[in-house]
């Protein structure tokens, strides 16, 4: 019995550590903008956490009341800390898609907020927000992009649909930075960033991480029913709708650019299974093969390869998504 609650002390001890040193990250990424404030909270935090930890040994009722004290305030401040719409947010993220659509007709949509912007480096583009009608009984076809920037496990996830006249518009759920700050992995666990659903077009969003930023980006066609690429797309709108009216955090973990895309293709089949490789979006491109979800007459390694969209630079602008398809290019590009 007394090897037993040594060792529940002992577990309490390390989750009670490990709880300190998440809410220590937690007033970093929200108090950062008062350092000399962070630094107080951050001196008393670990203090009184290192009283708690240090007298579990010799005083347990008093140290443990401590330290469930500290986790309930630190709940409470936490509880207190909600997104908003209104912040000086960066240019390409100032405006998120909205749509006019009559969801039990839904033919036609008037979507606001696109983003065509023409990049000239990493950070100054030529700004351009459109709206545009589309016609959802004309998708014929859906991609989705993979944009490699942090190693073979780490991949941003676009999803684009094509319309019968050839029209493109890509979707992808963003963090909604502000101006100067900077993307940060572990400052999405802590509501440092709000999520935002961006709707643009693939001369911007595509073309940004093949010519401009310099990733590694591929394209692979699924294979869905037009019905399912129709249903998804007014999924799509429905959430730009829903986070244009109600904000929400992004997480790092729970709500990224891979897993909103994988909840709303549950909404329409259920049965799709949960994988690592959705944690992972690096890897999709196996999951997606493994489940007939793009091509599989070929190889996975060959369709990977064939999937891979080269720096365009040298092409006109307007040429780009026929480009990055294989497709002949204009006579007389417009």
């Amino acid at each position: 019995m007394k090897k037993f609650k040594s060792f529940l002390r002992v577990l309490w001890v390390i989750i009670a550590l490990f709880a300190l040193v998440c809410c220590l990250f937690g007033f970093w990424f929200q108090l950062t903008s008062n350092t000399v404030f962070f630094i107080i909270i951050a001196l008393l935090w670990s203090l009184l956490g290192l009283f708690g930890l240090i007298y579990e040994w010799k005083k347990t009722w008093l140290a443990r009341f401590v330290l469930i004290s500290m986790f309930v305030c630190f709940g409470l401040w936490w509880s207190t800390i909600t997104p908003s719409l209104h912040r000086d947010w960066a240019p390409e993220l100032q405006h998120t898609v909205q749509a006019e659509i009559n969801y039990e007709d839904p033919q036609r949509a008037i979507i606001k907020n696109i983003r065509d912007f023409d990049w000239i480096s990493r950070d100054k583009a030529k700004e351009n927000w459109i709206n545009k009608s589309y016609n959802i009984n004309d998708i014929i076809g859906m991609d989705i992009y993979l944009s490699y920037w942090m190693g073979p496990y780490i991949a941003h996830t676009l999803v684009g649909f094509t319309f019968l006249d050839g029209q493109n518009l890509v979707f992808s759920a963003e963090i909604r930075r502000e101006k100067k700050e900077r993307f940060s992995a572990v400052g999405g666990f802590f509501k440092q960033f709000e999520l935002a659903m961006i709707a643009a077009t693939e001369e911007d969003i595509i073309k940004l991480r093949t010519d401009i930023r310099g990733e590694n980006v591929y394209r692979y066609s699924l294979l869905v029913p037009p019905k399912k690429m129709q249903e998804l797309f007014i999924n799509y709108l429905k959430m730009g709708n829903e986070l244009s009216q109600q904000a929400e955090f992004y997480n790092t973990l729970t709500t990224n650019c891979t897993t909103v895309v994988f909840d709303m293709a549950r909404i329409l089949d259920p049965g799709i299974p949960l994988d690592w490789r959705i944690l992972f979006s690096g890897q999709l491109p196996s999951y997606l093969y493994n489940h007939q979800l793009i091509e599989t007459n070929e190889p996975l390694k060959e369709i990977v390869n064939n999937a891979y969209i080269t720096p365009k630079n040298t092409l006109p602008r307007d040429q780009y998504s026929r480009a990055i398809r294989d497709l002949p290019l204009s006579v007389n590009p417009h």
